[in-house]
Protein backbone atom coordinates (compact mmCIF):
# COMPACT_ATOMS: atom_id res chain seq x y z
CA UNK A 1 0.00 0.00 0.00
CA UNK A 2 1.63 3.67 -0.75
CA UNK A 3 1.52 6.42 1.48
CA UNK A 4 -0.94 8.40 -0.26
CA UNK A 5 -3.18 5.24 0.51
CA UNK A 6 -2.47 5.11 4.09
CA UNK A 7 -3.02 9.07 4.63
CA UNK A 8 -6.31 8.32 2.64
CA UNK A 9 -7.32 5.61 5.52
CA UNK A 10 -6.47 8.17 8.26
CA UNK A 11 -8.95 10.82 6.27
CA UNK A 12 -11.21 8.79 7.70
CA UNK A 13 -10.90 9.69 11.44
CA UNK A 14 -12.07 13.14 12.74
CA UNK A 15 -10.41 14.90 16.15
CA UNK A 16 -13.96 15.22 17.66
CA UNK A 17 -13.32 18.39 19.24
CA UNK A 18 -11.64 20.05 15.60
CA UNK A 19 -14.25 18.73 13.56
CA UNK A 20 -11.00 17.81 11.02
CA UNK A 21 -9.47 14.36 10.16
CA UNK A 22 -6.50 14.04 12.06
CA UNK A 23 -4.18 14.32 8.41
CA UNK A 24 -5.37 17.33 7.60
CA UNK A 25 -5.36 18.78 11.21
CA UNK A 26 -1.35 17.83 10.90
CA UNK A 27 -2.00 14.94 13.68
CA UNK A 28 0.23 12.49 12.00
CA UNK A 29 3.76 12.69 12.38
CA UNK A 30 6.62 10.29 11.48
CA UNK A 31 4.62 7.69 9.38
CA UNK A 32 6.45 4.81 8.11
CA UNK A 33 4.90 1.92 6.35
CA UNK A 34 6.77 -1.26 6.32
CA UNK A 35 5.21 -4.42 5.04
CA UNK A 36 1.86 -5.02 6.69
CA UNK A 37 2.87 -2.23 9.85
CA UNK A 38 1.67 1.03 9.75
CA UNK A 39 3.61 3.29 12.54
CA UNK A 40 3.26 6.81 13.33
CA UNK A 41 2.76 9.47 16.22
CA UNK A 42 -0.42 10.81 16.68
CA UNK A 43 0.16 14.65 17.90
CA UNK A 44 -2.61 15.91 20.35
CA UNK A 45 -2.53 18.79 22.20
CA UNK A 46 -1.67 19.15 25.85
CA UNK A 47 -3.78 21.17 26.67
CA UNK A 48 -7.47 19.32 26.97
CA UNK A 49 -6.21 16.11 25.76
CA UNK A 50 -4.09 14.75 28.53
CA UNK A 51 -6.77 12.39 29.97
CA UNK A 52 -9.27 13.17 27.30
CA UNK A 53 -11.00 9.86 26.22
CA UNK A 54 -11.33 11.81 22.76
CA UNK A 55 -7.59 10.65 22.07
CA UNK A 56 -8.24 6.73 23.01
CA UNK A 57 -11.08 6.54 20.43
CA UNK A 58 -9.28 8.01 17.98
CA UNK A 59 -6.40 5.72 18.11
CA UNK A 60 -9.14 2.74 18.53
CA UNK A 61 -10.61 4.01 15.48
CA UNK A 62 -7.41 4.27 13.67
CA UNK A 63 -6.84 0.44 14.19
CA UNK A 64 -10.12 -0.66 13.39
CA UNK A 65 -10.00 1.53 9.73
CA UNK A 66 -6.05 -0.03 9.19
CA UNK A 67 -7.16 -3.38 9.88
CA UNK A 68 -10.14 -3.45 7.59
CA UNK A 69 -7.14 -3.34 5.19
CA UNK A 70 -5.20 -5.62 6.28
CA UNK A 71 -2.75 -3.73 8.24
CA UNK A 72 -1.29 -3.77 11.73
CA UNK A 73 -0.80 -0.28 13.55
CA UNK A 74 2.10 1.25 15.92
CA UNK A 75 0.63 4.46 17.29
CA UNK A 76 2.87 6.57 19.89
CA UNK A 77 0.22 9.54 20.98
CA UNK A 78 2.62 12.39 21.86
CA UNK A 79 0.54 15.58 23.64
CA UNK A 80 2.70 18.85 23.08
Amino acid sequence: MSREEVLNILRKIKDPHLGENIVDANMVKDLEINDKLVKFKLIAPAIGCVGCPAVQIMVEEIKEELNKHGYKSDIEVVFE
